[in-house]
């Protein structure tokens, strides 16, 4: 109770904000940009289907010549969007849709495509600056260790990208460009302030050190979240140099380390949230992970001649988490341990790249190793080891893509990459367990121009992919017993049998974009559509408990994603996401699959008052989904929208955020649990946060 009221208190965080702000005042030693550089960094770039991407095809790309569905944000748009996080933003992409078990954004989960992994896994990669940051054992990602302040870049491959990146690249593969991996000389902050007692503050200084760039980051922020017992917080200390791209070889390094301290709410019943949706799960009021994350990474850039260039990276990752974590088994009984892990794992990759006029080739290998150490305990008593386990990941891909332009209109691509996986455990593994996976997955692609010049250019592509995604160690071998309490009925979710995932995908997309009579006015249009048979798709049946296979399923959609500006002051960007996702075997044959939303769409307008001030206004809409297999129970959709105001004085950026602004009470994600008392499968769900407001200074370069 004590909780809840100081949930309800005003924030106190304004006095670190004010001091944050002076702090940041006292930093400024050049003089002020120039009132024009001030406009062009409130305006979005002119046209984003001209920005090169690397994501799509691991070589740079014109966008619109692509033959994948590819999206990428600068910083320009990212700094408009009414984002408190990494996945508020990146719910402007089409295609990406991300519901929260915290409501405040700090434990979010993606769906995309059809694919929705309920927090247990991902179907996404997230890259940062190239190098993938997906956990060993799980594949999860821990979106919030990014804040948007931090962001430079986002390029986003949605599809099917197994050809390319190999294992778990079903739904998409996000690269995000941290702002410390191009620090220019001087000082650049951020303070923040907001609601639920949220604040925090970012730094970054880069400095010249002999021909080359040193940059350090800081990044530390905290909330008190929407809900009781929903604690955040987040300490990232970061240093890199970087060499000069002037050099034929340039080399970069970073290192860094995370803190990362989260507590867990739960779902609630319907009584509980009708009561109040801010209250926590009685049964969750012990669960809370810290998280503690070192990273170092190299990479070198070596340009051959003119036409060749060699890549390579190289990244060792250590993990330490320790977690209380409750299972749900009926609406009112749990079950609650203490799991404490370690991590340790080397990435690396080699490529070469060759191009000339009508050519570009790329070929390359990635190798990663990884070990984990898994041990469960009593969470009242902690000295009481319950299970334990060990394992390891290994994977070897080889791989390749050729480009080839068949005169000034078509290009073709052609792609295929060989993954050999082995995935053991020091406990569960048998000879009848086979846990070596070798996959191949081509993919064949065309771009046909079929209108050229700078007015009217537009650009059709098709393309045919084969991928797949092996299990998780977790879901093999993850030796946690679960109690019911009754002799014999002990179980594991783990299931040792289960086989990897596979897609067949066919995918057709246009990008178009229209002059409307003077360089600031165009319409820019691009669209995809979607169809991918699964076979052995892997689900978590609530009702046995265990992870399994299912036989088949089917997933189709539309994406589209359009800029408009009228005016050099007016713009409107949108995303729009239609998805059918069904079993095509088993019981539930043609039933949509749970929690994944049949449509949605995001629609923002920008408007820049003056050359210096910045307004954008948001309304997101999620379509109803459904909370089990049979389709008996709905989630309602819900709208929602978000706003803010940005402006700019000499090398400060003034910002006031608010998100949900109407106070919506509605919810993300839920499932169905059966309760004994009554006889019947109750539902449970997440409620979604409340309105939330920030204030922010940032110090620009």
């Amino acid at each position: 109770m004590q909780r809840d009221q100081r949930c309800e208190k005003p924030s106190h965080s304004g006095r670190a904000l004010v001091c944050s702000v002076c702090a940041m005042l006292l930093l400024e030693t050049s003089a002020a940009s120039s009132l024009l550089a001030q406009m062009d960094s409130l305006r979005p770039p002119l046209h984003y289907l001209d920005t090169v991407a690397v994501v799509a095809h691991r070589a740079p790309t014109v966008l619109r010549e692509s033959a994948a569905a590819t999206t990428v944000l600068t910083r320009d748009v990212i700094e408009r969007i009414p984002a408190r996080t990494l996945t508020d933003v990146l719910r402007y992409v089409p295609g990406l849709l991300f519901v929260e078990r915290d409501g405040a954004g700090e434990l979010p989960m993606a769906v995309v495509r059809g694919f929705f992994g309920g927090g247990e896994t991902e179907y996404v990669i997230l890259t940062v600056n190239g190098v993938p940051v997906n956990d060993l054992r799980t594949g999860l990602v821990e979106w919030s260790r990014i804040r948007p302040s931090d962001v430079e870049r986002i390029e986003v491959l949605r599809g099917a990208a197994s050809t390319l990146y190999g294992d778990a690249a079903l739904g998409a593969v996000i690269n995000v460009v941290t702002r410390d991996a191009g620090i220019p000389v001087g000082v650049v902050g951020e303070a923040r302030a907001g609601t639920w007692e949220d604040a925090g503050v970012s730094m970054s200084v880069g400095s010249m050190l002999g021909d080359g760039l040193f940059s350090g980051n800081v990044t530390a922020d905290r909330t008190a979240g929407f809900r009781a017992h929903s604690d955040a917080s987040n300490v990232l200390v970061s240093a890199g140099y970087r060499r000069s791209r002037r050099h034929q070889t340039s080399v970069s390094a970073q290192i860094g380390i995370q803190r990362r301290i989260i507590d867990e709410a739960g779902p609630l019943a319907t009584m509980q949230r009708i009561g109040d949706r801010r209250q926590s799960h009685p049964l969750y009021d012990d669960d809370r992970r810290k998280r503690t994350t070192f990273q170092g990474t190299v990479g070198v850039r070596h340009r051959i001649n003119e036409r060749q260039r060699f890549v390579a990276d190289l990244r060792l990752r250590r993990l330490g988490q320790d977690q209380t974590r409750t299972i749900l088994i009926t609406p009112d009984l749990g079950d609650t341990q203490f799991h404490d892990e370690d991590d340790l794992t080397l990435w690396s990759r080699a490529q070469w790249e060759w191009s000339r006029s009508s050519w570009q080739v790329i070929g390359g290998l990635e190798f990663a190793t990884g070990s984990y150490d898994s041990r469960y305990f009593d969470s009242a008593i902690r000295s009481s080891l319950l299970s334990e386990s060990g394992g390891a990941r290994h994977e070897l891909g080889l791989y390749g893509e050729v480009r080839r332009r068949l005169g000034k209109r078509l290009q073709l691509y052609g792609g295929v990459r060989v993954d050999n996986v082995i995935l053991s455990s020091d406990v569960t593994r048998t000879e009848e367990n086979d846990n070596v996976f070798r996959r191949v997955s081509p993919r064949i692609g065309l771009n046909f121009a079929y209108l050229r010049g700078a007015t009217f250019p537009g650009n059709v592509y098709a393309s045919w992919t084969l991928s797949f995604k092996a299990p998780t160690l977790d879901q093999l071998y993850d030796v946690r017993v679960i109690s019911t309490g009754i002799p014999g009925g002990d179980f594991t979710i783990s299931n040792g049998a289960l086989r990897p995932q596979t897609s067949r995908n066919v995918e057709v997309g246009a990008f178009q974009r229209i002059s409307l009579g003077n360089p600031s006015a165009f319409l820019e249009l691009a669209v995809s559509a979607y169809g991918l048979s699964v076979d052995d798709e892997i689900d978590f049946d609530i009702n046995t408990f265990r992870y399994g296979n299912i036989q088949e399923s089917r997933h189709e959609g539309l994406e589209a994603g359009i800029n408009l500006r009228m005016t050099r002051h007016v713009g409107v960007r949108q995303a729009l996401s239609l998805t059918r996702t069904v079993f095509r075997s088993g019981e539930h044959r043609d039933n949509r699959l749970k929690n994944i939303p049949a449509a949605s769409v995001i629609s923002a307008i920008d408007v820049d008052p003056t050359d210096n001030l910045a307004v954008t206004v948001s309304h997101r809409f999620v379509g109803q989904s459904y909370l089990d297999d049979a389709n008996a129970e709905i989630l309602p959709g819900r709208h929602v929208v978000d706003a803010s105001i940005a402006w700019m004085w000499r090398r400060y950026r003034f910002s006031v955020m608010a998100k949900n602004v109407t106070g919506v009470n509605a919810s993300s994600l839920g499932f169905l649990l059966f309760n004994p008392s009554t006889g019947q499968q109750e539902p449970l769900v997440y409620p979604m946060g409340g309105r939330f407001i920030r204030v922010g200074v940032s110090l620009r370069s």
